[in-house]
């Protein structure tokens, strides 16, 4: 059995990170926009490592196939974050307005939830009372 130059998984590790990211900018700008609207994290993680490997493994002098994709990968996945961002500054479907709740309806939850957690921290109190006063 012959082993495989370190080069060709190496492909195609990049080949598959390249249509995840493609599959995800899909999916994450026109699929499931209103749920992963503000996941931002992914761009920059992918750019940081495509540059970490950039300077680690590419040579100017003589550029070899995986020097050139992680710098094609790289630059597309710049694009893509400049057209996440593009498309979340400028899309009116992604618009969100922050709702600052009324002051009545702030005190009626406050009253509300101050009454849930008497009423639940009275009924755990007397559920170890009884407990104790059995034992």
């Amino acid at each position: 059995m012959q082993r495989c130059p370190k080069r060709i998984p190496s492909t195609i590790s990049f080949s598959v990170l390249t249509a995840v990211l493609l599959v995800w900018f899909v999916l994450e700008n026109f699929v499931l926009d209103k749920h992963v609207r503000y996941i931002l994290i992914i761009y920059p993680v992918v750019i940081w490592a495509l540059c970490g490997n950039l300077f680690k493994n590419y040579d100017a002098k003589s550029p070899n196939r995986n020097g050139i994709f992680i710098a094609v990968l790289l630059t597309l996945a710049l694009v893509l974050f400049g057209l996440f961002w593009w498309f979340g500054d400028t899309s009116d479907s992604r618009s969100t307005q922050i709702s600052i709740p009324k002051p009545w309806n702030q005190r009626r939850l406050l009253k509300n939830r101050k009454r849930y957690f008497a009423k639940h921290f009275y009924v755990r109190s007397c559920m170890i009372e009884r407990s104790c006063a059995k034992v």
